[in-house]
């Protein structure tokens, strides 16, 4: 029972990857998405989750593809995520990822970087073979 609802959890997991790179490229965010998803492990592991989605809020001014990062992963986290500490039923009000973040618990703020990781380990790939190309075309 319990390897299923992983597997369901990871298909659940790759599916809203694509979804979030399949929009991204439609909206035209393709090589800025591409860049902030593959440096965002690296500022999680180097400056913590807060600080790291922090930074993705405020170079969302500047880099929408930063701010639509910070987007799937709060929709993720507070909306899609049923296991997720910062889980929404009552979509009427939009929870704020950093908010929920900040007023969590210890163990809450673990298990949300737990499952961003696993969530990432999803997003990363699939938006660089989807959006690869586009990186490139937006640096020449």
């Amino acid at each position: 029972m319990r390897s299923r609802r992983i597997e369901d959890l990871n298909l659940h997991r790759a599916r809203t990857a694509l979804c979030c790179v399949r929009a991204a490229k439609k909206a035209g965010l393709g090589g800025d998405y591409l860049r902030a998803v593959e440096a965002f492990p690296f500022n999680i592991r180097s400056l913590g989750l807060g600080q790291a989605l922090a930074l993705l809020c405020a170079g969302g001014a500047k880099d929408r593809g930063k701010l639509q990062l910070y987007r799937d992963l709060q929709s993720w986290l507070c909306e899609q995520q049923q296991h997720s500490p910062y889980y929404n039923e009552d979509k009427a009000e939009e929870q704020d990822l950093l908010g929920a973040l900040s007023g969590g618990t210890q163990a809450d703020y673990r298990t949300a970087l737990i499952e961003t990781e696993a969530w990432l380990a999803w997003l990363k790939p699939v938006a660089q073979a989807l959006l690869s190309d586009a990186g490139t075309e937006a640096a020449a």
